[in-house]
């Protein structure tokens, strides 16, 4: 049952209960426990996960090729951390609110020492390389150096 708090998850769980009377199986009220805390939060800051991946390989593993973020493995609390580059992180494997935070509190400080000093700039405006003495027209190739036949078609300004 997925829920934000665990008085949203009782209340789901009677519903459900109600609806599964409702259909004529036999129910009864059950005590449930916490098993999973998933977190989200972003650290408003781009992350250079090859350096931490490198640094903290015991606990890391990242396989660009195959999922973009880096799986932090934490041991105490034990739980697993997604980090993308971006700075967003999600937290999965908690079993308390309190596990979130010391989870937090432990990984930031490191997060902030791979942090991506500079973003890069956007890339140059592209600029028309092909130009000859045909301004406006995008691509135009240089005249031929001996007349062509027909088929030739060198030195024809094209459009792109």
């Amino acid at each position: 049952m997925g829920a934000k708090t665990i008085h949203n998850a009782t209340l789901a769980t009677k519903k459900f209960g109600l609806l599964l009377t409702k259909c004529g199986f036999e129910t009864k009220e059950i005590d449930f426990k916490v098993e999973n805390v998933v977190a989200t939060f972003d650290c408003k800051f781009p992350i250079r996960l090859e350096g931490l991946a490198h640094e903290h390989q015991k606990y890391s593993s990242y396989e660009p090729e195959l999922f973009p973020g880096l799986i932090y493995r934490m041991i105490r609390p034990k739980l697993v951390l997604l980090v993308f580059v971006s700075g967003k992180v999600c937290i999965t494997g908690a079993r308390s609110h309190r596990d979130i935070v010391t989870a937090v509190t432990k990984l930031y400080p490191v997060l902030v020492q791979f942090k991506k000093s500079t973003i890069a700039p956007p890339p140059p405006e592209p600029v028309a390389l092909l130009t000859s003495g045909n301004e406006g027209v995008v691509g135009a190739l240089p005249p031929p150096e001996s007349g062509g036949g027909e088929g030739d078609r060198v030195g024809q300004a094209f459009e792109l």
